[in-house]
């Protein structure tokens, strides 16, 4: 019991120091309104004139893809691991297991349908938005 009052104490002197942490992270004394304003007007100049480096279309074709391949290999091992562990407990089960069982295949089922919904709809938006 003392030792839980001690982890309470510590854990709320902790969470004070948090709080009152006294580091700004804005920018120094130099900034001012016009510096400020200046450099929203260099932004929007270099919009305009096309100044600044623009997105390699290339390299974000190969990142996203790269990251819907990564995250539908994860979504695939996950769904069967998952299936296969519930179906091994099916054939196993006794009979009151099986209907625990059998709830739950209807939010495993529900989530493989999200997960891979999501990733389907990702990828139909990129290669529609590819063409434009």
């Amino acid at each position: 019991m003392v030792k839980r009052i001690i982890y309470i104490i510590l854990t709320f002197i902790i969470c004070l120091n948090v709080l009152n942490s006294t580091i700004v992270y804005a920018a120094g004394a130099e900034t001012t309104g016009d510096s400020i304003i200046n450099g929203a007007n260099g932004f929007v100049n270099d919009g305009k004139t096309g100044a600044s480096e623009a997105l390699n279309e290339v390299e974000l074709r190969k990142t996203s893809n790269t990251i819907y391949n990564i995250l539908l290999a994860i979504a695939m091992v996950v769904a069967v691991a998952v299936g296969v562990i519930l179906g091994i407990k099916f054939m196993t089960s006794s009979v009151e297991e099986q209907a625990k069982i059998k709830e739950v295949l209807v939010p495993y089922v529900a989530g493989c349908i999200v997960v891979f919904g999501s990733i389907g709809i990702w990828k139909l938006a990129v290669n529609i938005f590819s063409k434009l």
